[in-house]
């Protein structure tokens, strides 16, 4: 038996239910409004789809025992994330931000929420990351990112977790 590692990014996809990952979380205050203006932060999104195909090719693939790899796209900020909900969803993305939150109000909201003051030291930074190991040493791809989010939104929608 071989051990392989596989870290994902930011996963992002259509999800089954209301149970969900804390990525997805991110998409769906975008969209409800909930998330006034998008903080000054990013994440490299990784469509579940594709880290579940990561995933079986590690299994069919012989001789990978401790190898590292990284499932991930694009690192885009939620700004942007917004901009492909806006383009991709019309009238439904009309609670999407289209400003980013200022650093001073993040640190005010930081006093007072703790899921807040979690993401303030990452304020700002980028980290784009590279997975050319998987797609050299598997031949796996990511697809778009903006199709990544676009399913997610979308299913969010159709599955009533997000009242539009």
């Amino acid at each position: 038996m071989e051990f392989v590692s596989v870290n994902p990014a930011m996963v992002l996809g259509p999800v089954e239910s209301a149970d969900f990952s804390a990525s997805v979380e991110a998409v769906k205050q975008l969209i409800d409004g909930s998330m006034p203006m998008a903080p000054d932060l990013g994440f490299a999104v990784v469509d579940l789809r594709d880290v579940a195909d990561l995933h079986v090719r590690c299994l069919e693939e012989p001789g990978l025992g401790g190898e590292r790899f990284l499932a991930a796209g694009r690192f885009m900020k939620m700004i942007e994330v917004g901009e492909v909900l806006r383009r991709g969803l019309g009238d439904k993305a009309r609670k999407v931000p289209t400003k980013v939150m200022p650093g001073w109000m993040v640190s005010i909201l930081a006093l007072f929420n703790p899921a807040v003051r979690s993401i303030k030291a990452e304020l700002g930074k980028s980290r784009h990351v590279d997975a050319s190991h998987a797609l050299n040493r598997l031949g796996w791809k990511t697809r778009p990112e903006e199709e990544s989010i676009l399913d997610c939104a979308n299913s969010l929608i159709d599955k009533g977790v997000v009242k539009i």
